[in-house]
Protein backbone atom coordinates (compact mmCIF):
# COMPACT_ATOMS: atom_id res chain seq x y z
CA UNK A 1 0.00 0.00 0.00
CA UNK A 2 2.50 2.40 0.81
CA UNK A 3 4.44 1.83 -3.04
CA UNK A 4 0.52 2.48 -4.72
CA UNK A 5 0.51 5.81 -2.26
CA UNK A 6 3.81 7.42 -3.26
CA UNK A 7 3.16 6.18 -7.15
CA UNK A 8 0.18 8.16 -7.38
CA UNK A 9 1.59 11.13 -5.19
CA UNK A 10 4.71 11.72 -8.20
CA UNK A 11 1.74 11.26 -10.90
CA UNK A 12 -0.17 13.69 -9.00
CA UNK A 13 2.98 15.87 -9.46
CA UNK A 14 3.55 15.50 -12.80
CA UNK A 15 -0.22 16.00 -13.90
CA UNK A 16 -1.21 18.55 -11.84
CA UNK A 17 0.02 22.34 -12.32
CA UNK A 18 -0.77 23.63 -9.13
CA UNK A 19 1.03 22.38 -6.27
CA UNK A 20 0.18 22.38 -2.83
CA UNK A 21 2.69 24.77 -1.71
CA UNK A 22 1.31 25.55 2.07
CA UNK A 23 5.26 24.89 3.18
CA UNK A 24 6.54 27.29 0.48
CA UNK A 25 4.52 30.33 1.52
CA UNK A 26 7.00 32.11 3.61
CA UNK A 27 10.45 33.42 2.79
CA UNK A 28 12.60 31.37 4.37
CA UNK A 29 11.45 28.45 2.22
CA UNK A 30 12.87 29.45 -1.04
CA UNK A 31 16.51 29.96 -2.11
CA UNK A 32 17.59 32.14 -4.72
CA UNK A 33 19.14 29.26 -6.79
CA UNK A 34 17.90 27.00 -9.25
CA UNK A 35 18.36 24.15 -8.76
CA UNK A 36 19.05 24.29 -5.05
CA UNK A 37 21.61 21.89 -3.66
CA UNK A 38 21.42 19.41 -0.70
CA UNK A 39 23.42 17.52 1.47
CA UNK A 40 22.12 14.65 3.69
CA UNK A 41 23.67 13.74 6.31
CA UNK A 42 24.17 10.58 7.80
CA UNK A 43 20.91 9.38 9.90
CA UNK A 44 21.65 8.72 13.34
CA UNK A 45 20.36 5.35 14.98
CA UNK A 46 19.15 6.00 18.68
CA UNK A 47 17.79 2.26 18.85
CA UNK A 48 19.28 0.48 22.26
CA UNK A 49 20.63 -2.42 19.34
CA UNK A 50 23.98 -0.52 17.97
CA UNK A 51 24.23 -3.39 15.67
CA UNK A 52 21.02 -1.87 14.02
CA UNK A 53 23.00 1.22 12.78
CA UNK A 54 23.53 -0.03 9.43
CA UNK A 55 19.28 0.22 8.96
CA UNK A 56 20.18 3.88 9.26
CA UNK A 57 23.03 4.08 7.29
CA UNK A 58 20.71 2.28 4.30
CA UNK A 59 17.91 4.99 4.52
CA UNK A 60 19.64 7.71 4.68
CA UNK A 61 22.24 5.92 1.23
CA UNK A 62 18.45 5.23 -0.52
CA UNK A 63 17.57 8.53 -0.40
CA UNK A 64 21.00 9.72 -1.39
CA UNK A 65 20.38 7.57 -4.38
CA UNK A 66 16.64 8.35 -5.40
CA UNK A 67 17.53 12.70 -5.00
CA UNK A 68 20.61 11.96 -7.49
CA UNK A 69 18.23 11.01 -10.30
CA UNK A 70 16.46 14.17 -10.05
CA UNK A 71 16.97 16.86 -12.75
CA UNK A 72 15.30 19.69 -10.64
CA UNK A 73 17.64 18.97 -7.78
CA UNK A 74 21.98 18.64 -6.55
CA UNK A 75 22.65 16.42 -4.55
CA UNK A 76 26.02 15.95 -2.57
CA UNK A 77 27.19 12.33 -3.00
CA UNK A 78 27.54 9.55 -0.49
CA UNK A 79 31.47 9.86 0.36
CA UNK A 80 30.52 14.17 1.18
CA UNK A 81 28.14 13.32 3.33
CA UNK A 82 30.05 10.86 4.93
CA UNK A 83 32.40 13.04 5.91
CA UNK A 84 30.14 14.82 8.67
CA UNK A 85 29.21 11.38 10.47
CA UNK A 86 29.45 11.81 14.21
CA UNK A 87 31.07 15.07 14.23
CA UNK A 88 30.00 18.53 15.74
CA UNK A 89 29.31 21.16 13.04
CA UNK A 90 27.09 23.71 12.55
CA UNK A 91 24.41 24.10 9.66
CA UNK A 92 26.43 27.54 8.92
CA UNK A 93 29.70 25.73 8.59
CA UNK A 94 28.14 23.34 6.35
CA UNK A 95 26.97 26.06 4.27
CA UNK A 96 30.40 27.82 4.02
CA UNK A 97 31.94 24.27 3.48
CA UNK A 98 29.88 22.94 0.69
CA UNK A 99 27.93 26.33 -0.36
CA UNK A 100 24.70 24.12 -0.13
CA UNK A 101 21.54 25.64 0.17
CA UNK A 102 19.38 22.68 2.31
CA UNK A 103 20.79 19.82 4.66
CA UNK A 104 18.65 16.85 5.44
CA UNK A 105 18.65 14.95 9.01
CA UNK A 106 17.36 12.33 10.33
CA UNK A 107 17.21 9.62 13.20
CA UNK A 108 16.10 6.07 13.34
CA UNK A 109 14.63 4.31 15.71
CA UNK A 110 14.07 0.39 15.91
CA UNK A 111 12.44 -2.17 18.04
CA UNK A 112 11.73 -5.35 17.10
CA UNK A 113 9.77 -5.67 13.77
CA UNK A 114 8.87 -2.04 14.31
CA UNK A 115 11.04 1.00 12.79
CA UNK A 116 10.42 5.08 13.42
CA UNK A 117 11.97 7.25 10.88
CA UNK A 118 12.23 10.96 11.60
CA UNK A 119 13.43 13.40 9.12
CA UNK A 120 13.92 17.21 9.27
CA UNK A 121 14.98 19.53 6.21
CA UNK A 122 16.27 23.11 7.21
CA UNK A 123 17.25 26.06 4.83
CA UNK A 124 21.34 26.23 5.60
CA UNK A 125 20.46 30.35 4.37
CA UNK A 126 17.93 31.20 6.71
CA UNK A 127 18.63 28.25 9.73
CA UNK A 128 14.65 27.84 9.60
CA UNK A 129 13.34 24.46 9.42
CA UNK A 130 11.74 23.62 5.91
CA UNK A 131 10.03 20.64 6.27
CA UNK A 132 9.94 18.05 8.99
CA UNK A 133 7.53 14.22 9.39
CA UNK A 134 7.82 11.28 11.54
CA UNK A 135 7.92 7.99 9.94
CA UNK A 136 6.45 4.87 11.70
CA UNK A 137 6.69 1.45 9.92
CA UNK A 138 7.36 -2.16 10.22
CA UNK A 139 10.70 -3.65 8.78
CA UNK A 140 8.80 -5.39 5.88
CA UNK A 141 7.81 -1.60 4.65
CA UNK A 142 11.54 -0.86 4.93
CA UNK A 143 11.93 -1.31 0.96
CA UNK A 144 9.88 2.01 0.75
CA UNK A 145 10.34 4.38 4.13
CA UNK A 146 13.03 6.43 2.41
CA UNK A 147 10.24 6.91 -0.53
CA UNK A 148 8.36 8.15 1.75
CA UNK A 149 10.74 10.67 2.75
CA UNK A 150 11.98 11.50 -0.63
CA UNK A 151 8.20 12.43 -1.84
CA UNK A 152 7.82 14.66 1.28
CA UNK A 153 11.37 16.58 0.01
CA UNK A 154 9.63 16.50 -3.98
CA UNK A 155 6.88 18.56 -2.25
CA UNK A 156 8.60 20.82 0.13
CA UNK A 157 11.05 21.82 -2.56
CA UNK A 158 8.08 22.41 -5.16
CA UNK A 159 10.34 19.92 -7.77
CA UNK A 160 8.80 18.81 -10.95
CA UNK A 161 9.83 15.46 -12.18
CA UNK A 162 9.18 14.16 -15.33
CA UNK A 163 7.97 10.67 -16.52
CA UNK A 164 11.50 9.24 -16.74
CA UNK A 165 12.64 10.49 -13.44
CA UNK A 166 9.29 8.94 -12.41
CA UNK A 167 9.50 5.70 -13.54
CA UNK A 168 13.61 5.79 -12.00
CA UNK A 169 11.93 6.72 -8.23
CA UNK A 170 9.51 3.72 -8.56
CA UNK A 171 12.51 0.92 -9.13
CA UNK A 172 14.05 -1.41 -6.53
CA UNK A 173 16.81 -2.76 -6.40
CA UNK A 174 15.29 -6.00 -5.27
CA UNK A 175 11.67 -6.81 -3.64
CA UNK A 176 13.29 -9.64 -1.01
CA UNK A 177 13.62 -8.40 2.48
CA UNK A 178 16.18 -11.29 3.98
CA UNK A 179 18.57 -10.42 0.33
CA UNK A 180 18.11 -6.60 1.14
CA UNK A 181 19.16 -6.96 4.73
CA UNK A 182 22.25 -8.90 3.90
CA UNK A 183 23.25 -6.20 1.32
CA UNK A 184 22.96 -3.41 3.58
CA UNK A 185 24.74 -5.24 6.19
CA UNK A 186 27.52 -5.48 3.78
CA UNK A 187 27.62 -2.67 2.76
CA UNK A 188 27.94 -0.92 6.86
CA UNK A 189 30.82 -3.44 6.99
CA UNK A 190 33.08 -2.84 3.59
CA UNK A 191 32.76 1.32 4.44
CA UNK A 192 35.55 0.00 7.24
CA UNK A 193 38.09 -0.26 4.63
CA UNK A 194 39.89 -2.74 6.00
CA UNK A 195 41.04 -5.90 4.82
CA UNK A 196 39.12 -7.97 6.91
CA UNK A 197 36.22 -6.47 6.92
CA UNK A 198 36.02 -6.44 3.12
CA UNK A 199 35.85 -10.59 3.39
CA UNK A 200 33.51 -10.48 6.05
CA UNK A 201 31.31 -8.12 3.95
CA UNK A 202 31.37 -10.21 0.99
CA UNK A 203 30.96 -13.44 2.94
CA UNK A 204 26.93 -11.99 3.95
Amino acid sequence: MAVLAISIFIVGLINTEETDKSTLSTPENTVNRSPARLIVIPFKNISDLSKQSYVADAIATDIIIDLSRLSGLRIFDHHTSDNFRDIEISNLEIRKKLNADYILKGTVWQSGGNIRVSAQLINLNTGHNTWANRYDVTKKDLFSVHQLVVTGLISALDIKINKKEQYRLSQHATNNLIAYDYFQKGQKISKSGTRESLELASEL
